[in-house]
């Protein structure tokens, strides 16, 4: 929950949580086709109907705005 949430993400971190989640949505977390076979969440992903494809895509971008190794 958005409670639970606040308590764990660190003061300083908030601002890059926030841009992280949103490049998540944009990136790889899609409305109309989530990009399940990119994702390293889809393991605890409870949502019924993931996407997964035969073929791994190639985007322009870097997978590595979850990273929160340094909060």
């Amino acid at each position: 929950t958005f409670i639970q949430a606040k308590e764990m993400i660190p003061k300083g971190k908030k601002q890059f949580f926030h841009r992280a989640i949103i490049k998540f949505g944009r990136n790889i977390c899609k409305a109309p086709k989530p990009l399940c076979n990119e994702c390293f969440l889809s393991a605890l992903c409870e949502f019924p109907d993931k996407i997964f494809s035969q073929k791994t895509i190639t985007a322009n971008y870097k997978n590595d705005f979850l990273i929160l190794d340094n909060i």
